[in-house]
């Protein structure tokens, strides 16, 4: 007979649930796995009833893809977008928005073809698991004409930038020839190459340049270049002019992957802090003889007596505007950030030093590494714990 009481008879819920005694179970997982337990109803006159229940939790689904490499009028252009947690398989979806004329989205989650127009297409992607759970990005694609050049962060290929944050401008006749630049200070003119930013406030400043090719040129946004539009123009040796504008904000996180594409395995050191003053350091990626790839190379948090700190390696983030609005995550655990800002040796590289890592963390296996700096976050990169 009604009212009835609910409660947990044997079995656990998974961390972050609760059974309420009128039979709600509510929460916020915190852990993933499958979790058995069983529930009891007692009614007014001490009858009793049990049943079995097995509750699935996962990671949440998202779309890990945050940017997409530019394209050109004429040009074959392929680029499969990636996504992570819920129940797969993944079904893709545009959602709003459109892609350029003559490039087309696969339920697969693939943008491909030939753009037949330039510009910058913005658009919303969706990605839909097996249980319909729904996930959506706004991403989108710069699509460029001969003698016009898209720049991007040299890290993950987003477009906006900040001030001293390293570049990379995407054209074509952007150089004569090929050659890397090997002398410090970075020159701001290298085989008759140059890149001119001209800020918001209509000053006009030479880049320093890190490299030079006919298709790409990198390089530093200028100490002292204002925030807001700014057009950029790269010279060729040979007179060849190519424009293009970009937008800088006080920051623009974004972190270096091992394989350069901004996605997958950061470009990471871990150094361990073990007792007695010896520190030893790992490489977070290792390279994949098949694929000829980087993957993520587990790392092992050791014993309770050693201390192991992560360094990231990015762009856009010594413009910050304190050190406590800097947070980051590995996986669903939040980890202290102990430094982020100027590297100090190398020309526009900004170091994250997280740690210790908590040891929470042990046998988490292949996780997001999440950083936000000043409510931006960057792209999401990934690390391996044993």
């Amino acid at each position: 007979m009604q009212p009835y009481s609910w409660s947990l008879a044997s079995g656990g819920l998974p961390p972050g649930l609760t059974l309420s005694g009128g039979g709600v179970i509510s929460g916020i997982p915190t852990s993933v796995g499958t979790f058995n337990f069983t529930v009891r109803v007692t009614d007014t006159s001490s009858a009793t009833a049990t049943q079995v229940f097995i509750l699935s939790v996962s990671h949440a689904l998202a779309i890990t893809t945050v940017s997409l490499p530019p394209g050109k009028v004429g040009a074959v252009y392929s680029q499969t977008l990636a996504a992570a947690g819920g129940h797969p398989p993944y079904t893709w979806s545009l959602r709003t928005g459109a892609l350029a004329a003559g490039l087309s989205f696969s339920s697969l989650g693939t943008i491909s073809g030939t753009p037949a127009n330039s510009g910058t297409f913005p658009f919303t992607v969706q990605v839909a698991d097996s249980t319909s759970t729904i996930a959506m990005q706004v991403l989108s694609i710069v699509v460029m004409l001969t003698n016009a050049v898209s720049n991007v962060s040299a890290a993950n290929y987003a477009a906006t930038l900040a001030p001293e944050s390293i570049a990379a401008a995407f054209g074509t006749d952007l150089a004569t020839s090929a050659m890397p630049v090997t002398t410090l200070p970075l020159p701001t003119a290298f085989n008759g190459t140059t890149v001119k930013v001209k800020d918001s406030a209509g000053v006009e400043r030479l880049a320093p340049l890190f490299f030079v090719v006919p298709t790409q040129v990198n390089y530093e946004i200028p100490t002292g270049t204002a925030t807001g539009r700014a057009t950029i123009t790269i010279t060729s040796g040979d007179g060849t002019v190519s424009t293009g504008i970009i937008t800088l904000t006080p920051v623009a996180p974004a972190l270096f992957s091992a394989n350069g594409d901004g996605q997958g395995p950061a470009a990471a050191v871990a150094i361990h802090a073990k007792p007695g003053g010896v520190q030893t350091h790992e490489f977070l990626a290792v390279l994949d003889s098949t694929s000829h790839k980087f993957v993520v190379s587990a790392i092992d948090l050791g014993p309770a007596d050693q201390q192991v700190f992560v360094l990231l390696f990015g762009s856009g983030i010594r413009g910050r505007t304190s050190l406590a609005n800097v947070t980051a995550a590995i996986g669903d655990v939040a980890v202290p950030v102990a430094y982020a800002g100027a590297q100090e040796t190398f020309v526009g590289l900004d170091q994250i030093n997280l740690g210790p890592m908590p040891r929470s963390l042990i046998g988490a296996g292949v996780v997001n590494v999440i950083l936000t700096v000043d409510n931006q976050t960057a792209n999401t990169l990934q690390m391996d714990i044993k």
